[in-house]
């Protein structure tokens, strides 16, 4: 619990800005998403995230804090940016956005936790590959 403390203590231990809003939710959630990913590929901050993993495994409070700190703030930012190109015609309005920002920062934290070496920005853009085709809007057809 003393590393979760210390790592709540900085300022910004870890990527937390959301996703921009450039008019391309393809090229916006890709650019978050790969700044998540080099935090995680980062040997310290990877460190940093295995070891509040850790903690909040052991102490419900503290997941709930290290949950309200990150991740919440991570999966608002990606829903909320999600749900501004539904609005726009960019993406099914019908989607799940939460399951979306589930699965990519599932995917992350299972790369770090398992200590897989694989995870790269090409290994990012696959698994975002699936998930963007999938929310694509459909063009309107013609009767």
């Amino acid at each position: 619990m003393v590393v979760a403390d210390a790592v709540m203590e900085e300022a910004q231990p870890f990527h937390l800005a959301p996703p921009p809003r450039t008019g391309s939710v393809d090229r916006d959630v890709r650019k978050w998403a790969h700044a998540l990913a080099r935090d995680f590929v980062d040997p310290i901050r990877a460190d940093r995230i295995r070891a509040v993993t850790s903690a909040a495994s052991e102490d419900p409070a503290t997941a709930e804090r290290l949950y309200e700190r990150f991740t919440q703030v991570q999966r608002t930012g990606l829903t909320d940016r999600l749900r501004v190109a539904a609005e726009a015609g960019e993406v099914r309005p019908d989607a799940d956005f939460g399951a979306v920002a589930d699965a990519i920062l599932g995917s992350l934290m299972y790369w770090v936790t398992a200590r897989r070496s694989d995870l790269s920005i090409e290994s990012v853009d696959s698994l975002l590959d699936v998930l963007l085709r999938g929310l694509r809007a459909e063009p309107a057809t013609g009767s």
